[in-house]
């Protein structure tokens, strides 16, 4: 796709501004005729849906933000469920929800005692230096008590 000409970028600029389609050609060199083809124009759609939806949050604070924005949008539309579901995803992006899932290992079954035992120190190392680093799972719980073969 070919870049904008500069008219055009004008003709959305004006339009951004708040000015009808037909002023905005019009004030930037196109005659009335154009303004369909000009609105129809592929990169004059994009350039002013670009502007619409501005590009999406990029940090934690950011989405956080956002979410606080879509939960009281929500609330004001009497959607409920959105309320719900932006509560419930600011929780866990602030790690108050952590979701889990069972994962089952059926090769420590297979394990002699000494290598369960050796794999389960290794595991508890491992989580309890992740623990110290501040892991977002980790931070604020006790250390992990894995409960293997004696």
């Amino acid at each position: 796709m070919n870049p904008m000409s500069v008219s055009m970028q004008a003709f959305v600029e004006r339009l951004q501004a708040g000015a009808t389609p037909a002023d905005a050609a019009v004030a930037v060199g196109y005659p009335v005729t154009e303004v369909e083809r000009l609105l129809s124009d592929q990169r004059v759609r994009l350039a002013l849906a670009a502007a619409q939806y501005p590009a999406a949050p990029v940090g934690r604070d950011e989405v956080i933000a956002q979410l606080d924005t879509d939960h009281a949008l929500a609330i004001a539309e009497g959607q409920a469920g959105a309320a719900v579901a932006a509560t419930l995803g600011k929780a866990k992006l602030m790690g108050l929800i952590v979701e889990q899932s069972k994962v089952e290992v059926s090769v420590i079954d297979r394990l002699s005692p000494e290598a369960a035992r050796a794999l389960l120190g290794e595991i508890r190392r491992e989580l309890e230096a992740r623990r110290v680093a501040g892991d977002p799972l980790l931070v604020g719980r006790p250390p992990l008590r894995l409960v293997g073969p004696t």
